[in-house]
């Protein structure tokens, strides 16, 4: 029996149809036992489906996420990527993202965060601050992040760290620090503003593609805590405007930095 275009159309829509259903309806623990050694994570306490599950415990090196849930959106597996929303608590804050990703990249249109900055700190190795001494949270809303073999090459959106301060010494209160992020050709600028501090900061921050970076900020102290911190980058006039310039590059293993500039 001879079988026309049309007929064989209808069976492949068909069995597309099916094999739609079964990964719409596949347990996420069944998946994760079939493609988990793909992907560089640990997940534990597997429940619900494939396209909208959850997990208890998600690891990532010396990332941990708790309660993590996700919905995912079919639509992405025609450009090769899975991609949905998921949310997550770490540490003490929350977290929500929706973008897309797959074993080398990652472009993410929204993501929301409230964490502890010093656990931040902690999961992408900074060797900047020191997560000991830190106290404040870290606020983001940022409407593009996008991610190559690791390394961030675009950002655009508003981070915040919330009373922030440093436990050097007495301590030294920063206020409240806002870092702006809009995309360049070049990869990202963001401007520094603090307010609330006896410590003036303002500063710019410019991304690269590759991951490159530099990071200049003007530190004007008003009081004599803050006077007394900034002596750590050698004696100046009282109310001087010091500046403080680095450079480096973040890596898949965390933030390199170059010899630091004092002004």
């Amino acid at each position: 029996m001879k079988m026309g275009r049309r007929g064989i159309a209808l069976i492949l829509f068909g069995l597309l149809v099916y094999l739609v259903g079964l990964l719409v309806h596949l347990p996420a623990a069944h998946a994760w036992r079939w493609f988990g050694g793909q992907v560089p994570v640990e997940a534990f306490g597997l429940s619900g489906k494939l396209w909208s599950g959850q997990a208890a415990v998600v690891l990532h090196q010396n990332l941990r996420l708790d309660g993590v849930s996700w919905d995912l959106a079919p639509r992405h597996l025609l450009t090769g990527r899975l991609g949905g929303e998921v949310r997550a608590t770490a540490s003490g804050g929350e977290l929500r993202a929706r973008g897309s990703a797959n074993r080398h990249s990652a472009d993410v249109q929204m993501l929301r965060a409230d964490l502890p900055v010093g656990e931040v700190l902690r999961w992408v190795n900074s060797p900047l601050i020191p997560a000991e001494v830190v106290e404040g949270r870290l606020q983001a809303q940022l409407s593009e992040l996008s991610v190559r073999d690791g390394v961030i090459r675009q950002l655009a959106g508003v981070v915040d760290w919330r009373e922030a301060r440093l436990r050097m010494g007495s301590g030294l209160n920063l206020g409240n620090l806002s870092l702006r992020l809009q995309p360049t050709e070049q990869g990202s600028r963001g401007e520094i503003r603090n307010s609330d501090s006896p410590l003036e900061i303002q500063g710019a921050l410019n991304l690269g593609r590759e991951g490159d970076f530099t990071l200049s900020l003007d530190l004007r102290p008003t009081d004599a805590a803050s006077r007394q911190a900034l002596s750590v980058l050698g004696p100046g006039e009282e109310g001087e405007t010091r500046t403080v310039r680095v450079r480096g590059r973040m890596t898949p293993e965390g933030v390199q930095l170059e010899p630091l500039n004092r002004g």
